[in-house]
């Protein structure tokens, strides 16, 4: 007996309709972002942090780090106070770019901003940052002061930490960090 429709499936209906949300909640999300742009764009003199963290977020989600550094570098020129959120969005894009050294710039500003306090993230990519532009010492003295400050480092830091410990041609550092990620029941980095 041949079949030339077969009934559909409900796994099949299940996953239809899994694709046909994401669709939407990927549609949602650039709408979002695109009103949270023409706003700052049509009325710049109204746009405050919340409104460019909002944009920027929105292009981090939307895999659009390039426009989200457009927004920081609008944000900074209109005189706009970021907030620490405002930092991690402009360094995580950079980062995805892998423009290093404007992330270190990024991160300069950060460090010398006294209203905020890095978090594990911001460390992470600073971290990874100097290791990546060749100054692993510089990164593993970040992760040293990180915990200094009382800060605790996240799997993703101890691993940024790990490649520096590598680069800095320091394997007895990297195998007690990794160590550590272990103890945390992360999985270490490859």
């Amino acid at each position: 007996m041949r079949r030339d429709n077969p009934p559909t499936s409900a796994a099949a209906r299940a996953i239809s309709e899994w694709r046909r949300k994401r669709i939407k909640q990927q549609q949602e999300r650039e709408a979002a972002v695109q009103r949270a742009i023409t706003r700052i764009e049509q009325q710049p003199e109204l746009a405050d942090t919340e409104s460019y963290n909002a944009a920027m977020l929105g292009c981090r989600l939307l895999e659009r780090p390039e426009e989200a550094l457009v927004l920081w570098d609008q944000m900074r020129a209109a005189g706009v106070r970021p907030s620490p959120e405002s930092y991690q969005h402009a360094l995580v894009s950079a980062m995805r770019l892998r423009r290093h050294d404007e992330a270190l710039d990024v991160w300069q500003l950060l460090n010398a901003d006294a209203s905020t306090t890095p978090t594990a993230v911001e460390y992470a990519a600073a971290i990874s940052a100097c290791e990546r532009t060749g100054d692993a010492a510089r990164g593993l003295s970040l992760f040293d002061s990180m915990q200094a400050r009382g800060i605790q480092p996240d799997s993703n830091t101890m691993a940024a930490a790990v490649l520096a410990a590598s680069a800095a041609r320091q394997p007895g550092r990297a195998s007690d960090i990794l160590a550590r990620i272990e103890l945390l029941g992360a999985r270490p980095p490859m």
